[in-house]
């Protein structure tokens, strides 16, 4: 069966986790492309659910004839700036972090440790994507244990 490309639609947007509901931008967004709001809401909930609630998630959704539903919904980690902004810039998170050496991969680690904890992330999950995030992965493999 051969699938007309010209009816695959995609847009993409921002959802809070375990809270998405049928309001701006997610409504009127999946309305313009012809996607029933309330199947996505749920689905949408359903791949959130490990997140913290509330925490901003990039979705990606695909139209097509080819899918089920008519859609498929995708969703991705919290973005790494959002992540590293929430971490440094909180004055909780950063009374709990040592800055005396600057700014290096142990302090970064410390970062990724009390946010993984926040958020219940794997830590080196977390820690891969910040490193490579950074240009560093090889780092990755000599991080210390978390006690």
């Amino acid at each position: 069966m051969a699938v007309d490309l010209t009816e695959v639609l995609s847009f993409k947007t921002f959802v809070e986790a375990r809270r998405v509901k049928a309001v701006p931008p997610l409504g009127p967004l999946a309305g313009q492309y012809g996607v029933n709001v309330k199947p996505l809401c749920a689905d949408l909930n359903a791949l959130t659910s490990k997140y913290a609630k509330g925490l901003p998630i990039p979705v990606y959704v695909i139209k097509s004839s080819i899918y089920a539903k008519g859609y498929k919904a995708f969703v991705k980690p919290p973005t790494m700036a959002f992540l590293l902004s929430l971490a440094l810039f909180s004055e909780a998170r950063r009374d709990a972090l040592d800055f005396s050496e600057g700014l290096n991969h142990k302090v970064l680690y410390d970062v990724i440790r009390v946010h993984s904890a926040l958020f219940d992330m794997e830590i080196t999950d977390s820690a891969k994507t910040l490193f490579s995030y950074l240009g560093s992965a090889q780092v990755v493999e000599s991080l210390p244990d978390d006690d």
